[in-house]
């Protein structure tokens, strides 16, 4: 038996539950060994949020009708992940890469890449997109990315909405133009152009014989679009008043059209995916002519530059970004290996595979070359640049290139957006990733994830922890820092830790880092290599620590919660090793309640006896089959709130074994302690 106490978190002789621990022989478990379990959604006000302030809309891929891709606002950095939303991965139309031109055989770049990832419109407090592989228009909460609405069109959705007025604006492959209530997803209006609804089997879908395969393009109260795929059907180019879908033009025109439409005053550019781009009359429809330098331009990509002088498309035959003459529409030059490419009244800037760059307009000259591989998506947020690439996104000084941020994402992000305080990015694998200012609680949650299990949180995992358990214990009214304090036990008596093989010198430091966000000094440190403890003893001091407690408190002020609800937490955490859900927390508060105000401390001791023996008698807490020491383990945490130390486990153990206790015995030596009468008190005060 081990009498010797270990040092607290700050090297200096422990308070009294510092010698409270699990024995090393007993396995901490959470409801799962996956370190991914969650609890429900929560669906109050979700306050642990920092909410960035208002700022500008982004309501289309690239911000506007001309693809611009700019921003005035200016996002303050450091940025850090506020929520992942994920529902599959995208179903492109087309796949090839590198893409194969049928006359040169020259490997060339995806020509048809518009629909690689969900990109989003975000407008106001919210955040719209469009999935091709579920064929649904969906909204989500832009400050936790949870779900409002869903519409289902009968086809695959493959450009974003354009958001104006209230109104959500998309396309699909059943052949539909839709104009949806930007508030609950109900439909406003919907036009097919095709003269039937005739389906065919097409890109690994069903599709119409016309799928709207253009974004639909909003301004000054008129909605264009594109339909159809095979001129044999009949190709359409169309314009309606967008309040009510009336009016307008219908024209028949010679090439498809694939990606998003570019809008100048009196001109609509439509790019056309392996075919050029082309011209027509917003007034009319009628067509103006090709945008080209020879007859295999292509691209779905397409810019119009600030003073409506330039046409940018690509990527070409050559692989370049191609500029030409909006008076002429003729060729004029191009940057070579250019992926994307923005434009504000000064400079140009354009991505290659390897490199960003920066140009002056007036004389075609290099401003500066930055070797960095960000090649699938390039915007400007105030002075920032954020390029997207594999895995990573970054953020760069437009004026010098420095390198000011990067964020961690999944997949490659072929979207990116700015809207209102926040960076989304959406990628290959299906992921819209939120970025705003740092939440402290989140960057605890990846923390913990880096510190002790040192890798990334798995998809979906730090979105569970916050919106799940942070914001479920705000939202039912317990002490916050039960989350942080068992997502620590979890994570250090997880395989993943101990398969690490960290030395006690190390273990000792990654606590530090992991509660107290500090490394220890050598007096610390060699304070506890001196004691004798096990881990499970030393995480408990830490857990429960002042220095500990008034982090989370920092990050989360007022929120103790209800000492009531604490208890009842304190019970179920201990006894059946997790939160208790929204009902049985209301169930169980009321119970306690009442038996406090009717008969005080007593009555409520008598209370915890009875929800005690009920649950060591329920199928869910005999189905965890646990041992004479588990038994032992469990009641200290229910009943005192702490681990027991070694030689507790070992003596209240024997007794049970030696049949010298029952289980009803325990349970009320438990209740009848003195230190669970202090614990009483402190919940419930004296009658």
């Amino acid at each position: 038996m081990n009498d010797k106490k270990q040092p607290d978190a700050a090297g200096r002789a422990p308070r009294k539950t510092a010698e409270l621990n699990v024995p090393r022989t007993i396995t901490m478990r959470g409801p799962s060994n996956s370190l991914t379990w969650r609890a429900p959604w929560c669906l109050a006000a979700i306050v642990l949020l920092c909410v960035p302030a208002a700022g500008e809309d982004w309501p289309t891929r690239l911000r506007d009708i001309r693809r611009g891709g700019i921003t005035p606002e200016q996002l303050e950095l450091p940025l850090g992940e506020v929520w992942t939303h994920n529902c599959g991965a995208p179903t492109p139309a087309w796949t090839e890469s590198p893409a194969v031109d049928g006359q040169t055989q020259t490997n060339l770049k995806p020509r048809q890449n518009f629909d690689f990832c969900f990109d989003v419109a975000a407008v106001g407090d919210s955040v719209y997109f469009g999935s091709s592989r579920t064929g649904a228009v969906a909204c989500l909460e832009a400050a936790t990315g949870r779900r409002v609405w869903t519409f289902f069109t009968e086809a695959p959705v493959r450009c974003a909405p354009h958001v104006v007025n209230g109104r959500v604006y998309v396309g699909s492959d059943d052949g539909c133009a839709y104009c949806l209530d930007a508030s609950d997803g109900s439909l406003v209006w919907k036009e097919r152009v095709g003269p039937t609804d005739e389906m065919i089997w097409g890109n690994g879908r069903m599709m119409s014989l016309w799928p709207v395969r253009s974004a639909l393009l909003v301004d000054n109260g008129e909605v264009f679009w594109a339909a159809g795929f095979f001129p044999r059907e009949k190709i359409y180019l169309c314009k309606r008043n967008a309040d009510d879908g009336s009016g307008g033009w219908t024209q028949e025109v010679s090439r498809p059209h694939q990606g998003y439409l570019v809008a100048a005053s009196d001109i609509l550019l439509a790019p056309g995916g392996k075919g050029y781009p082309i011209a027509y009359r917003r007034d009319t429809g009628a067509t103006l002519g090709p945008v080209r330098n020879n007859a295999r331009d292509g691209g779905c990509w397409a810019l119009l530059t600030p003073d409506a002088q330039h046409f940018w498309s690509g990527p070409g035959e050559t692989n370049a970004a191609y500029q030409y003459s909006m008076l002429s529409r003729g060729y004029m030059g191009s940057v070579a290996g250019g992926n994307y490419l923005i434009a504000d009244s000064t400079f140009a800037y354009c991505n290659t595979d390897t490199q960003i760059v920066k140009i002056a307009r007036s004389n075609r000259s290099i401003v500066w070359r930055k070797d960095c591989a960000y090649p699938y998506a390039l915007i400007m947020a105030g002075s920032a640049l954020f390029a997207g690439g594999d895995g990573e996104i970054a953020a760069l000084d437009a004026s010098t290139s420095e390198r000011l941020w990067t964020g961690s994402v999944d997949g490659k992000a072929y979207g990116l957006a700015v809207a209102n305080g926040r960076l989304y990015a959406s990628t290959d694998d299906g992921s819209i990733h939120c970025f705003s200012a740092p939440i402290p609680i989140r960057e605890m949650i990846r923390s913990f994830y880096g510190l002790v299990l040192d890798r990334r949180a798995e998809k979906g995992a730090a979105d569970a922890w916050h919106h799940g358990y942070f914001d479920y214990a705000v939202d039912f009214g317990i002490d916050v820092r039960f989350i942080p304090r068992e997502m620590a036990r979890l994570f250090f008596f997880s395989e993943e830790y101990a398969a690490r093989n960290r030395a006690d010198a190390e273990f000792i430091a990654d606590c530090y880092e992991v509660f107290l966000d500090r490394t220890p000094n050598q007096t610390e440190l060699g304070n506890w290599l001196a004691g004798v403890w096990n881990r499970s003893q030393v995480v408990t001091v830490f857990s429960e620590s002042e220095e500990f407690a008034d982090r989370v408190e920092a990050m989360c002020p007022n929120l103790a919660g209800n000492p009531t609800r604490n208890f009842v937490t304190t019970m179920y955490i201990g006894l059946l090793d997790r939160l208790v859900d929204k009902d049985g927390l209301n169930y169980a508060a009321g119970l306690f309640d009442a038996a406090f105000a009717q008969g005080g401390v007593e009555a409520v001791r008598a209370q915890t006896k009875q929800m005690a023996r009920e649950v060591v008698a329920s199928p869910e807490f005999l189905g965890k089959q646990p041992t004479t020491e588990e038994y032992v383990v469990r009641f200290y945490r229910a009943f005192l709130s702490r681990f027991p130390n070694d030689s507790e486990v070992s003596d209240w153990s024997g007794e049970i074994d030696a049949g010298r206790q029952t289980t009803d015995g325990v349970i009320d030596l438990f209740a009848e302690s003195a230190e669970f009468s202090e614990r009483l008190r402190t919940y419930f005060g004296t009658p």
